[in-house]
């Protein structure tokens, strides 16, 4: 079972401490939140300023989201993409409901 499509996602991850040869990373400027839907390419749909490590995003349409995560330095290097995650968006499922009528079942 899947996520009804229009909920919205929260995304959380543990901030970057070293750049990709090991040195101390001191100079995180931002991270972008990529999305891929089915097949299709890699967008970036979030973009956050600053240290924060938490993002929400709605996404509208149903089927299968991967998402992941770079970091940014001030000079505009991107990191290596973070593990991606899977989420299979479906379309919410109407429940009938029921009510008695004049008090018979």
């Amino acid at each position: 079972m899947g996520v009804p499509a229009g909920s919205t996602l929260t995304f959380r991850w543990t901030p970057p401490t070293t750049n990709t040869d090991g040195s101390a990373l001191t100079d995180l400027r931002q991270y972008r939140v990529y999305e891929k839907v089915g097949n299709g390419p890699w967008i970036a749909r979030i973009g956050i300023i600053g240290t924060v490590s938490k993002a929400t995003y709605k996404p509208q349409t149903t089927g299968i989201h991967r998402y992941r995560i770079t970091a940014i330095n001030i000079e505009k290097k991107e990191s290596l993409p973070s593990n991606e995650v899977e989420i299979n968006l479906e379309r919410p499922v109407a429940v009938p409901s029921y009510s008695p009528v004049d008090g018979h079942d």
